[in-house]
Protein backbone atom coordinates (compact mmCIF):
# COMPACT_ATOMS: atom_id res chain seq x y z
CA UNK A 1 0.00 0.00 0.00
CA UNK A 2 1.33 3.58 -1.03
CA UNK A 3 1.69 5.83 1.87
CA UNK A 4 -0.50 8.42 0.77
CA UNK A 5 -2.89 5.60 1.10
CA UNK A 6 -1.99 4.70 4.60
CA UNK A 7 -2.04 7.88 5.75
CA UNK A 8 -6.00 8.33 4.56
CA UNK A 9 -7.08 5.23 5.76
CA UNK A 10 -4.87 6.29 9.44
CA UNK A 11 -7.07 9.27 9.53
CA UNK A 12 -10.17 7.68 8.74
CA UNK A 13 -9.61 4.76 11.67
CA UNK A 14 -8.97 7.72 13.89
CA UNK A 15 -12.34 9.58 12.68
CA UNK A 16 -14.64 6.34 13.00
CA UNK A 17 -13.09 5.94 16.82
CA UNK A 18 -14.21 9.55 17.39
CA UNK A 19 -17.53 8.62 15.78
CA UNK A 20 -17.85 5.65 18.07
CA UNK A 21 -16.81 7.94 21.30
CA UNK A 22 -19.59 10.39 20.36
CA UNK A 23 -22.19 7.75 19.29
CA UNK A 24 -21.22 6.87 22.87
CA UNK A 25 -21.60 10.34 24.81
CA UNK A 26 -25.23 10.73 22.58
CA UNK A 27 -23.40 13.69 20.80
CA UNK A 28 -25.27 12.27 17.38
CA UNK A 29 -24.44 15.36 15.09
CA UNK A 30 -20.69 15.08 16.00
CA UNK A 31 -20.86 11.59 15.28
CA UNK A 32 -22.55 11.78 12.24
CA UNK A 33 -19.64 14.28 10.83
CA UNK A 34 -17.27 12.00 11.68
CA UNK A 35 -18.89 8.83 10.25
CA UNK A 36 -18.75 11.39 6.85
CA UNK A 37 -14.92 11.76 7.48
CA UNK A 38 -14.13 8.91 7.57
CA UNK A 39 -16.26 7.73 4.63
CA UNK A 40 -14.55 10.79 2.65
CA UNK A 41 -10.69 9.90 3.72
CA UNK A 42 -11.16 5.97 3.23
CA UNK A 43 -12.27 7.41 -0.52
CA UNK A 44 -9.92 9.68 -1.17
CA UNK A 45 -7.33 6.45 0.43
CA UNK A 46 -8.58 4.35 -3.13
CA UNK A 47 -8.24 7.03 -5.27
CA UNK A 48 -4.69 7.54 -4.17
CA UNK A 49 -3.88 4.20 -4.41
CA UNK A 50 -5.21 4.10 -7.43
CA UNK A 51 -2.69 6.66 -8.72
CA UNK A 52 -5.51 8.96 -9.02
CA UNK A 53 -5.45 13.07 -7.98
CA UNK A 54 -7.39 13.35 -4.78
CA UNK A 55 -9.59 16.68 -4.59
CA UNK A 56 -10.02 18.59 -1.97
CA UNK A 57 -14.57 18.22 -2.09
CA UNK A 58 -16.51 16.72 0.37
CA UNK A 59 -19.16 14.91 -1.59
CA UNK A 60 -19.42 11.38 -0.90
CA UNK A 61 -20.98 10.38 -4.60
CA UNK A 62 -18.48 12.02 -6.05
CA UNK A 63 -15.34 10.48 -4.37
CA UNK A 64 -16.97 7.41 -4.65
CA UNK A 65 -17.06 8.19 -8.77
CA UNK A 66 -13.80 9.54 -8.43
CA UNK A 67 -12.65 6.18 -6.82
CA UNK A 68 -13.90 4.08 -9.38
CA UNK A 69 -16.27 2.11 -7.29
CA UNK A 70 -19.29 1.72 -9.78
CA UNK A 71 -21.33 -1.17 -8.15
CA UNK A 72 -22.43 0.50 -5.11
CA UNK A 73 -25.62 -1.19 -3.76
CA UNK A 74 -28.74 1.07 -3.25
CA UNK A 75 -28.21 1.47 0.45
CA UNK A 76 -24.88 2.19 0.04
CA UNK A 77 -25.54 5.11 -1.93
CA UNK A 78 -28.56 5.84 -0.11
CA UNK A 79 -26.72 6.54 3.04
CA UNK A 80 -23.91 8.61 1.17
CA UNK A 81 -26.49 11.21 0.34
CA UNK A 82 -27.50 10.96 3.39
CA UNK A 83 -24.59 11.68 5.24
CA UNK A 84 -23.87 14.48 2.91
CA UNK A 85 -27.01 16.42 3.21
CA UNK A 86 -26.09 16.40 6.90
CA UNK A 87 -22.65 17.02 6.05
CA UNK A 88 -23.38 20.13 3.91
CA UNK A 89 -26.14 21.50 6.36
CA UNK A 90 -23.81 21.79 9.12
Amino acid sequence: MKKDSENWLKIARYDLKVADDCFKAANYLTCLEKCHNALERLLKGIISENSLETRKIHDLLRLASEALLTNLQTEALDLFQELNSIYMST
